[in-house]
């Protein structure tokens, strides 16, 4: 059986890892009878180098990497591929299927961006968002098998098309190998800097990071004066990351705010150890990989109740609502204030980390085969 693996829309970091995670344990289990074709372009070649050698590649044509670009090439060419190379069955990686193909097609949902308002900012945005919700609901319609990170995704997929899918399994994010040797040192996990927080994301304005500071702001008014808050992560937003800047200094935090920017894998995971608390008020998450990560250390998770990231971290965190910065303010100071309050969220964010392994979250792709199969 070959699996046609698309990944043309697989552009961020976020979506490369857990595309990585779940496809490289599914080509571990597969027997030799199966094999694996993936497409990517030049924008996200690194993939090759992230995927088992056992998949092989085709590059498709540089514009394809923009989102235009890519929907023709899907529409016009994909299915005259699909069937010179004998394609069994075709694994979108965009949430998406390509109607004009015959194949059985298993669609990952990652990104629920556009299936919520509040992060569509701009003109541009909400057409953008308007496109993609058309092509979910068809994914609803003529998918084979949907694949969510989280119920919260399934259940934006499900209110947008205002139907159910044909299938649909739930294979969450997991931790890669690296995160959980980390967290396996002792000196590691006993690191915790008091009042020290940390918000890691891509720093988008759907992300919630004026709740996150104007939050600091108030705990600092509550008398934790010496907490520091660290942001890591890229900003793909000049505008915002100027915006955000700009009110770290009408704040009056130059001093306590440290806007670190995209860091390497192993600041970030120095980031997460050191840590008392993780903070991240976002609008908009299909599962929350950070907030999970930090958990592995056991630091604990302060975010919004809106997305999926209460869903993801449990008993390991607490949920204000999103852009409640009174909220996000005195969860911060409970945390941080209470060693006992601390110590219990710790120990249940480690306990609900490490449940969250590729080995055990990738077990439902599994159908794949058993699709193919059936398809052929």
């Amino acid at each position: 059986m070959l699996v046609l693996v698309n990944t043309l829309s697989t552009t961020n970091s976020s979506g490369r890892s857990v595309l990585a995670g779940h496809l490289s344990r599914l080509v571990a289990w597969a027997g030799p009878e199966h094999r694996f074709m993936g497409l990517c372009h030049a924008g996200n070649r690194e993939l090759r180098e992230l995927l088992p050698a056992r998949v092989e590649w085709t590059e498709c044509p540089v514009w394809t990497g923009h989102w235009f670009g890519r929907t023709v090439w899907e529409r016009t060419a994909l299915s005259r591929l699909a069937r010179r190379i004998g394609a069994d069955v075709l694994f979108m990686a965009s949430g998406t299927v390509v109607e004009s193909c015959p194949l059985p097609q298993v669609s990952l949902a990652m990104n629920p961006w556009c299936l919520v308002p509040a992060a569509c900012t701009s003109r541009r945005d909400r057409t953008k968002a308007w496109l993609q919700r058309r092509a979910y609901r068809s994914a609803v319609q003529h998918a084979t098998l949907l694949v969510y990170l989280s119920r919260f995704l399934r259940a934006a997929y499900v209110a947008n098309a205002g139907a159910e899918e044909r299938d649909y399994v739930i294979a969450p994010a997991g931790l890669h190998d690296d995160i959980l040797a980390a967290s396996r040192d002792e000196s590691a996990r006993c690191r915790h800097e008091p009042n020290r927080i940390v918000c890691v994301s891509a720093m988008a304005p759907h992300k919630g990071i004026e709740t996150v500071l104007d939050a600091f702001a108030r705990l600092h008014a509550k008398g934790v004066a010496s907490a520091e808050l660290h942001l890591v992560g890229g900003w793909p937003n000049p505008g915002y990351e100027a915006a955000m800047r700009q009110r770290i200094t009408a704040l009056g935090l130059e001093t306590s705010v440290r806007v670190h920017g995209f860091v390497p894998r192993e600041a970030l995971l120095d980031h997460y150890a050191r840590a008392s608390a993780f903070c991240l008020m976002s609008w908009c998450e299909s599962f929350g990989i950070p907030a999970v990560e930090a958990q592995c250390f056991g630091t604990p998770v302060v975010s919004s109740d809106c997305c999926a990231i209460p869903e993801v971290c449990g008993a390991g965190g607490i949920y204000p609502a999103p852009g409640d910065a009174e909220g996000t303010a005195a969860a911060l100071a409970r945390l941080l204030a209470d060693p006992a309050a601390w110590t219990r969220y710790s120990a249940a964010a480690r306990a609900n980390a490490l449940q969250y392994t590729y080995e055990q979250t990738a077990r439902p792709l599994l159908r794949i085969f058993e699709i193919g199969v059936r398809g052929s």
